[in-house]
């Protein structure tokens, strides 16, 4: 096999002038890339702020009243913060049976 040798004049020194149009370029490059960054955070910070300004400027009052008539069963509900109150019963026939009734399966 031959080897095969790139014999192009290649030359030892870069002119000033390249170089510094490339230091330039590079330079530009940079500061672009750091106002980008900084408006990208600028941006999601006013997104942030905007969002818990939305959430934040009204008051959430809540006058609830629960009337209950426990005349013909369990007088039980829950209540819109999630906890169960229990009321008492005021009927004269229980409603639901104490012990489930247990159903026979298979073959018939």
């Amino acid at each position: 096999m031959k080897k095969i040798e790139n014999n192009a004049p290649r030359p030892d020194t870069v002119p000033i002038y390249a170089y510094d149009d490339v230091v330039v370029r590079a330079a530009h490059r940079e500061r672009c890339h750091w106002i980008a960054h900084i408006a990208m955070l600028l941006s999601i910070l006013l997104i942030i702020m905007g969002f818990l300004l939305y959430l934040n400027q009204y008051e959430y009052v809540s006058n609830e009243t629960v009337t209950v008539d426990g005349q013909s069963g369990v007088a039980n509900y829950v209540g819109k913060d999630g906890n169960i109150y229990n009321g008492e019963d005021y009927s004269t026939q229980d409603t639901q049976p104490q012990e489930e009734e247990r159903q026979v399966q298979g073959n018939t």
